[in-house]
């Protein structure tokens, strides 16, 4: 497949679903910055990343 066009083309071939949403092309970049999560067993976690868009 060799990278992220071939990926796209092998789903293709694959898929009508997959053709139609690729085709419309639908992304929006994330945004970065610092985000918290709190879980049960390790407390409260600060991360540095990238959110998708909501």
């Amino acid at each position: 497949m060799g990278g992220p066009g071939g990926t796209a083309g092998a789903l293709s071939l694959k898929s009508e679903r997959f053709r139609r949403l690729w085709a419309r092309h639908d992304v929006r970049a994330a945004r970065p910055g610092v985000f918290s999560i709190r879980r049960p067993r390790a407390g409260d976690l600060e991360m540095l990343g990238e959110r998708p868009p909501a």
